[in-house]
């Protein structure tokens, strides 16, 4: 439901706040200025890391560039910059304090610890209410999130083929980049992971079997699992597909199915 001060305008049966009519928080001093300068400087320089990625995953996966380049761009509109950029550096701020004061031992330096909380909880809940917004309309407005397929009905929901190939991109260049400090990150098990959480938990029996379908296509040949063999000899060999795991085992009755958690 929208807040007050927002107008709902629809599109295809869809609802998209209006956001020009909202206000942001106020900036109240220096310090805040500041904060928003570098906010809004990560904000970009995140933005520009994931619509790289997210080019280079579409592009292995055949996807034309001239719809990949227009990913995201929504975000470099000023309101919704400004709001990202300093939700999440607000939140961001407030988790690494949170273990920071976690693993403190001095009393002192936890009461410093603790103002930090407080100051960066209040900030982000200043504009909480404007990410909502704008995280709102994003979703809404891009076909590459499930969001935009949803309906205000319990219609079983449909996504074609080709916008279910679409969204594999976003998802493998948002998992990348926000992991790229973790040595041996392994993308296609948290691929399978994601898809399990959102496709299978969240969403549960809501899409159709032909999207359920298309996801697992995708996921299955552009980010396959792996199987690891380790045979008695304690040599260990490590198999992508079904027909190198049979080579190894000599067509013997066993069958495993490497593409399926």
């Amino acid at each position: 439901m929208l807040g007050a001060g927002v107008v709902e305008e629809k599109r295809s049966k869809r609802i998209y706040p209006r956001l020009s009519q909202y206000n942001l928080p106020d900036i109240k001093n220096i310090k805040e200025a500041f904060e928003c300068g570098i906010a809004v400087a990560e904000g970009i320089n995140y933005t520009v890391a994931h619509i790289l990625e997210q080019i280079k995953q579409g592009l292995v996966m055949g996807i034309p560039f001239s719809q990949l380049i227009t990913h995201d761009m929504d975000k470099f509109v000023p309101f919704m910059m400004m709001t990202y950029s300093n939700y999440f550096f607000y939140d961001n701020n407030l988790q690494k304090n949170k273990v920071k004061f976690a693993l403190a031992q001095d009393d002192k330096e936890k009461n410093k610890l603790s103002k930090k909380i407080d100051y960066y909880n209040k900030k982000k809940l200043d504009w909480a209410e404007a990410f909502e917004y704008a995280h709102i309309r994003h979703q809404k407005n891009n076909d590459h999130h499930i969001e935009y397929w949803e309906k205000d009905s319990t219609d079983v929901l449909h996504i074609p083929d080709d916008k279910v190939k679409k969204i594999m991109p976003d998802w493998a260049s948002v998992k990348t980049v926000k992991n790229k400090h973790i040595k041996d990150y392994n993308l296609n098990k948290e691929m399978h992971a994601f898809h399990e959480q959102m496709i299978l938990t969240k969403y549960g029996n809501l899409f159709d079997e032909e999207t359920k379908a298309s996801f697992e296509k995708y996921l299955n040949e552009y980010f396959p699992l792996q199987i690891e063999i380790v045979p008695q000899t304690a040599k260990k060999d490590t198999f992508s597909s079904q027909e190198g795991l049979m080579q190894l085992l000599g067509n013997t009755a066993l069958v495993m199915n490497v593409n399926n958690r």
